[in-house]
């Protein structure tokens, strides 16, 4: 069946702004639930669907609104960013806030990620999870999807070096070596403590130097 996708406000409205988006049909997944694909949503997205297309993330067929980026959550995003582009660049490549393709219906943004460079081959392509080196999501608030449902995801694609910045807690739990599609119960890291990325074990890293300052 060829599904035919047009521009529409009543269309737009069905979206929410709560954990995923339905696109207001079913396909076997659940009632009431629309299965998205990446090939999908970016027809969606070309189509003018959504009024802001970069607010969106796919993860394992639902669309997620990305949060906003209040200033510490910027500001933690942009500190990590500079530093890892000194440690790694150019030896790996440093991404932003910029999409990875995991799976047909899986296409997170995560805040930071380190990936192999193969820059020209990027040109027509995301990063795929065989390229992943590090990947790090900030979480100002309680960080639930990104130590929930993203752990999970990240786990089953086989990353094997994921991070994510607590920081209101000040702290950055390390998911690593996932089996059977499953990361094991995260190290938890604070202030005082340090880290080595599995990409460059010879490299120690202040948890300090990946948090905003103290006030």
């Amino acid at each position: 069946m060829t599904t035919t996708l047009e521009r529409d406000t009543t269309t737009r409205a069905k979206l929410p702004d709560s954990k995923y988006a339905n696109g207001g049909g079913t396909d076997g997944v659940g009632a009431g639930r629309f299965h998205w694909t990446v090939e999908l949503f970016y027809r969606a997205s070309d189509s003018g669907i959504f009024d802001e297309p970069k607010q969106w993330e796919l993860i394992d067929g639902d669309l997620w609104r990305r949060d906003e980026l209040n200033p510490p959550h910027a500001f933690t995003t942009r500190k990590i960013g500079r530093l890892m582009r000194r440690l790694f660049e150019p030896t790996f490549l440093v991404q932003e806030e910029k999409p990875i393709h995991l799976a047909e219906n899986s296409e997170p943004m995560p805040d930071v990620c380190v990936v192999a460079d193969r820059d020209d081959e990027y040109a027509s392509r995301h990063p795929v999870s065989e390229e992943v080196r590090l990947l790090i999501e900030v979480a100002d608030a309680t960080g639930i999807k990104d130590t929930g449902e993203k752990a999970d995801l990240y786990a089953q694609a086989g990353i094997a070096d994921y991070w994510v910045v607590l920081v209101n807690r000040r702290q950055i739990n390390v998911y690593r070596a996932p089996e059977n599609g499953e990361y094991s119960s995260p190290r938890e890291l604070r202030d005082g403590d340090t880290i080595s990325p599995l990409a460059a074990p010879d490299v120690s890293i202040a948890v300090s130097d990946l948090l905003p300052p103290l006030e």
